[in-house]
């Protein structure tokens, strides 16, 4: 990559690319909203975006859980 698209952020990156606007957008909201996490400001951060936060922990969870079931089921064999 050149030196001079190092100091561009990753939407302006992406749209240099030609990818899709509306991509672009949601990409670039969830970096907000992380770093308004990051930065203990979880108020600021969309109630959009906070539910699909926890809808994807709540998936990695349920997988967690699954995956716990089948190692437990292979040791009672």
């Amino acid at each position: 990559m050149p030196k001079s698209q190092k100091t561009r952020s990753l939407p302006e990156r992406l749209t240099a690319l030609g990818l899709d606007p509306v991509g672009i957008q949601k990409v670039a909201d969830m970096i907000d909203a992380l770093l308004s996490i990051g930065a203990g400001e979880m108020d600021e951060v969309p109630e959009g975006i906070r539910r699909r936060l926890v809808e994807e922990e709540e998936a990695e969870l349920s997988a967690l859980d699954q995956l716990q079931d089948i190692l437990d089921a292979r040791r009672s064999q």
